[in-house]
């Protein structure tokens, strides 16, 4: 049974509502609302064959009011819509199916990412199946991804000329000259001559003789001090 005569035995509300969410799931499985990506989509769901069992413009209404949340806050959008996935029957025909076509919604821009990848692997646990079922294997980095080697920083080609070239050496530095000898003619006089005689004591004063030996005796009665 093809993908469309098992969506057209599908049909109901619940369903595409709970499509809606998991396109709107992969679609910002980044992180980002990427508007792009959303007009991608939204060409995708008109002229995609399972999906045309449902009304399109319905099923687009839908998607943007997911998208809506997703761009408010990206946790409260992802919670909404993973409440909307839950409410179909685990490991049933519509949870298989809804699988399926997120897998084709991931695939549709050629470009199956790990991100979009690692979305469905959470969808498909969510309602009970393993997603090796679904070949959801995460896809190991391709030397594209990989970060390139960073070159080195090139020296600027611009600027003052000072900043371009390096300082000059410092000129040598000359000893200077010893200082001459001075001769006997620059000596000032005061220093060439001789220093004068010392001047005599002065005579001691004239005092009697007995007066140099006088002594001086105590008093009687008369305190020490």
């Amino acid at each position: 049974m093809s993908l469309l005569d098992r969506v057209r035995k599908i049909k109901s509300r619940p369903f595409m509502e709970a499509v809606a969410a998991a396109t709107a799931v992969v679609a910002c499985a980044d992180g980002l609302v990427n508007p792009e990506e959303i007009d991608k989509l939204v060409e995708y769901i008109r002229l995609d064959e399972s999906l045309s069992v449902f009304d399109a413009g319905e099923v687009i209404e839908t998607f943007d009011q997911f998208i809506e949340r997703f761009s408010f806050d990206p946790n409260i959008g992802k919670i909404h819509a993973m409440q909307t996935i839950q409410c179909l029957r685990r490991r049933s025909e519509e949870a298989r199916l809804l699988i399926l076509i997120s897998c084709a919604i991931g695939q549709a821009d050629h470009e199956f990412d790990n991100n979009e990848r690692l979305a469905i692997r959470e969808i498909a646990r969510a309602l009970g199946f393993d997603p090796k079922e679904f070949n959801l294997d995460l896809k190991a980095p391709s030397l594209a991804d990989l970060p390139r080697h960073r070159q080195p920083p090139t020296k600027p080609s611009t600027g003052p000329e000072w900043m371009r070239k390096s300082p000059p050496p410092p000129p040598p530095i000359k000893p200077s000259p010893p200082k001459p000898e001075k001769k006997a003619d620059d000596i000032p006089d005061w220093m060439t001559r001789s220093p004068k005689p010392s001047a005599p004591p002065p005579p001691e004063p004239d005092i009697p003789e007995w007066m140099k030996h006088v002594r001086v005796s105590k008093q009687e009665n008369m305190p020490d001090w």
